[in-house]
């Protein structure tokens, strides 16, 4: 069966990763690549549907062009929107990890140093305590962080909304 495209943005740089917010008000969707990082929201204007944007590049500050990946983050009372920069240097690795509530603002942000020399990290997935990162050179780091759990359990929820159930989450994959 073949289906009508819904909704179609374009950006000026390629979109190497892309998920759903696990739960909430509106249709969510996340994407990020090279320099950018970004929340879409589905508006429906009669038969049609847009896409509109929410920048969260600058969010990222000077580390924007190094984001490697992005994923929600299902815990708590409202989802966070967890991503991850590299910075390619000889050692120690230095990657920053920023969480951004689906308002746009940021709630937290940390650096991790790896001892690995020569590696780039490339992709990420979310658990209960911390980050599991990934990378070129073989590179398989765990990096336990309670304070990520913190930042979800202390994000505000919508007025009016319940909490729902917790779902989606993980990221990496794709892309490069």
């Amino acid at each position: 069966e073949r289906r009508a495209v819904e909704a179609v943005a374009k950006l000026p740089s390629d979109v190497t990763r892309v998920s759903c917010m696990p739960r909430g008000g509106a249709p969510c969707i996340s994407t990020s690549g090279t320099g950018h990082l970004a929340l879409w929201r589905m508006q429906s204007h009669g038969t049609e549907v847009e896409l509109k944007q929410l920048d969260l590049t600058s969010k990222l500050g000077k580390n924007a062009e190094h984001l490697t990946d992005h994923a929600w983050l299902p815990l708590g009372k409202e989802p966070v929107l967890v991503a991850v920069t590299a910075h390619d240097v000889v050692a120690p690795l230095r990657s920053t990890v920023t969480c951004i509530n689906h308002q746009g603002d940021v709630v937290f942000r940390t650096h991790v140093d790896l001892p690995s020399h020569g590696s780039r990290v490339e992709a990420m997935c979310l658990y209960p305590e911390g980050i599991l990162l990934a990378g070129s050179g073989g590179l398989v780091a765990m990096f336990k962080c309670a304070k990520l759990k913190e930042v979800a359990e202390e994000a505000p929820a919508e007025e009016g909304k319940e909490g729902g159930s917790s779902g989606g989450g993980g990221g990496g994959g794709g892309g490069g």
